[in-house]
């Protein structure tokens, strides 16, 4: 019995590994096709706020949530706070018919200030595709459909 638990274990750690290395080879547009058009909207956050090119995370967001915070104040808030995304982890994406979700965790910096940040995000699926709904990167403790602090409005 010991052998073919042993050969068995065995087996499941080489193709974890052939799994893992498989993934880490693989582009962006790769992870899009394998992993979900959701999954590549986050890596695109952190590339884009890590560029300064925060015109395009605003264009990913939901009418929901544009028609809360606006373009101007959006890109101002975030320029002055010069946010950027040092980390970020995607858990599993769920898609219910034209709703998807998936757990976050990202560690952000405003300003001088580090966030952390567990949080789940949600998109929306719309005649133009997929879009973000929420958007709770900048702050942890962010009213409403989050991204622009109380204090800085």
């Amino acid at each position: 019995m010991k052998p073919i638990r042993t050969v068995v274990m065995a087996l499941v750690f080489v193709s974890m590994c052939g799994i893992v290395s498989a993934r880490a080879s693989v582009n962006n547009e790769d992870l899009r096709s394998i992993l979900g058009v959701q999954y590549g909207m986050l890596e695109d956050v952190q590339q884009y706020a890590n560029a300064g090119n925060y015109a395009a995370i605003y264009a990913s967001l939901a009418d929901d949530y544009t028609g809360v915070v606006d373009r101007d104040r959006f890109l101002r808030v975030c320029e002055r706070l010069k946010w950027t995304v040092r980390a970020i982890e995607i858990g599993k994406v769920t898609i219910h018919m034209s709703i998807a979700y998936a757990p976050v965790r990202a560690v952000s910096i405003a300003g001088s200030r580090e966030i952390k940040i567990d949080t789940v995000v949600f998109w929306i699926k719309s005649k133009d595709g997929w879009k973000m709904l929420n958007f709770p990167f900048l702050d942890p403790n962010l009213p409403d459909f989050g991204a622009i602090p109380e204090s800085l409005r």
